[in-house]
């Protein structure tokens, strides 16, 4: 994990619509850890919010396809394709 400052730790993790992930807070001092906190975060589906990262449109494609909306689905893949070929041509990796 990542010190982000004053002993505080943090992680990311992506998650994509409705998947969930488990984690636990400890504190401890010297060799002794205890556990102060234990959670589940979750993404639920994001109805009419549109998250427009690369991520969101993902899981806006898994979304569709699971709910059976074609056109939603054709819809979010053209735009996923779209933004990823204009990202491609914008952008060069450093080399």
């Amino acid at each position: 994990m990542r010190d982000a400052g004053y002993g505080i730790f943090v992680k990311e993790v992506t998650l994509f619509s409705d998947e969930s992930v488990q984690y636990y807070i400890t504190e401890g001092t010297g060799d002794t850890r205890q556990i102060t906190q234990s959670c589940i975060d979750y993404v639920q589906s994001q109805g009419t919010e549109r998250n427009l990262s690369r991520y969101g449109r993902l899981s806006l494609i898994i979304e569709a396809e699971r709910m059976h909306d074609r056109e939603t689905l054709v819809r979010a893949l053209e735009d996923y394709l779209k933004n990823d070929h204009l990202s491609r041509k914008l952008f060069n990796p450093i080399t």
